[in-house]
């Protein structure tokens, strides 16, 4: 069947090389190499198909459309308005953001054997990152 792609996950073998590091063996190669182009061409669909409902939607009005299972929202993020220097202050807000020092934080931990008061580790998830060498 023409635009059917079938992915063998059972293909999916990490083997180790002569000097101990793991990598894809062929098979594997290929099945995620699969998984790529699908992803590309699933994103390219969804984008066009967005923008689509986007300017439809912008055209009528219309905010929201629901069905049984699928909501579609068409909203505009980030700022609503630009402000220059020339803005009068009671039009403006000053935002303070906090954010870690990483590196002086590693440092106090390699040197106290953990980190800082005020400070904890935060928890994180790996995740794999599949992509073409090439991108």
């Amino acid at each position: 069947m023409d635009g059917i792609i079938t992915i063998d996950v059972g293909s999916l073998i990490l083997t180790r090389d002569k000097a101990g590091e793991l990598t894809l063996t062929p098979d594997a190669t290929m099945e995620l190499a699969k998984i790529l182009e699908a992803k590309k061409v699933i994103e390219g669909v969804y984008a066009y198909v967005q923008g689509i409902l986007s300017q439809k939607m912008s055209d009528h009005h219309i905010k929201k459309i629901v069905s049984d299972n699928i909501v579609v929202r068409n909203s505009m993020y980030g700022e609503k308005y630009i402000v220059t220097d020339e803005a009068d202050p009671q039009f403006t807000k000053t935002v303070q953001h906090i954010k870690p020092n990483s590196e002086t934080i590693e440092k106090y931990i390699d040197e106290h054997g953990q980190p800082p008061v005020g400070v904890s580790l935060k928890d994180r998830l790996p995740t794999a990152t599949i992509k073409f060498r090439d991108e």
